[in-house]
């Protein structure tokens, strides 16, 4: 393993770009006498995960690559599905197969999880149940991640790098603590780390997300990571219906009838209109 450094034309290059080159790309480099190899070129990706810089529409791409990505959620900060489906929608996007990981099992009742996990599994969502202070659920999701490059996403303080630190003992992340009064976690990780896994593969860890603002993913996308409402989009009466206030709209007609979950729809209504938000 060695250091390498970006040629300048990349700078100049990226306008719109948050960063040019992101953990997980490849990358071809020429050496220099006495000096650092130098980055020449990034060969093309087989996916990406990226969101919107908040407050303007640059690009930062997180990693690329990979193979799968995981969403890790935690009763604290909170247990919430937010950032599960703004995520699941990018990775839909990009062909990427997402799973869920419910960390912190030891401060949850069973009923909570189940409750939890049912949302996603009936997505067809793999749910892995853990916990870093008992070591619940690590046999699995080892074996789970073998040969993988895996891509590890969530709000700071779910507990992220001890996950990390539990699969790869020789990572020592740092590790922080949940603020009492915001019940936000505290930014530990800086930037995007790649570490290998004594089975096999990488594991991607991230700073922590406050937020995940969709970049460049299309109405018809976003259905799509709902499969609840996709599977009903068929008996709309007009085929490209947004499900806001059509007529003849068979989701809205699950909604009224109670066939459809008021989060579900409410969580696609926010994400559509992020969307058309930024592409106007």
């Amino acid at each position: 393993m060695f250091s390498a450094f970006p040629a300048g034309r990349f700078e100049l290059s990226s306008y719109n770009l948050k960063n040019r080159i992101a953990v997980g790309d490849f990358v071809t480099v020429r050496e220099q006498k006495g000096k650092e190899p130098l980055i020449t070129d990034i060969l093309p990706r087989k996916n990406k995960i990226s969101r919107k810089i908040t407050f303007t529409n640059k690009e930062h791409t997180i990693a690329a690559n990979i193979d799968e990505a995981s969403i890790v959620v935690a009763p604290n900060p909170i247990l919430k599905r937010g950032l599960v489906d703004r995520f699941l929608c990018a990775c839909n996007s990009e062909g990427i197969p997402l799973f869920v990981v419910i960390n912190k099992a030891d401060l949850l009742e069973p009923n909570e999880i189940e409750d939890f996990k049912k949302i996603y599994e009936e997505y067809g969502l793999k749910v892995f149940v853990t916990s870093a202070l008992n070591k619940r659920g690590f046999d699995e999701l080892s074996d789970y991640l073998k040969n993988k490059w895996v891509l590890l996403v969530g709000h700071s303080g779910v507990g992220k790098s001890s996950i990390a630190n539990v699969l790869c003992p020789e990572a020592n992340f740092k590790v922080g603590d949940v603020d009492e009064d915001s019940l936000k976690g505290k930014h530990i990780t800086t930037s995007a780390t790649a570490v290998k896994l004594p089975n096999g593969g990488f594991l991607i860890d991230t700073a922590g997300l406050r937020e995940f603002a969709l970049y460049n993913v299309s109405q018809r996308e976003i259905q799509g990571a709902f499969l609840n409402i996709d599977r009903l989009s068929y008996n709309c009466k007009f085929s490209n219906c947004t499900h806001r206030n059509e007529v003849g709209c068979a989701v809205i007609d699950a909604l009224t009838k109670n066939d459809l979950g008021v989060e579900e729809y409410n969580s696609y209504l926010t994400l559509l209109k992020e969307a058309n938000d930024i592409t106007k």
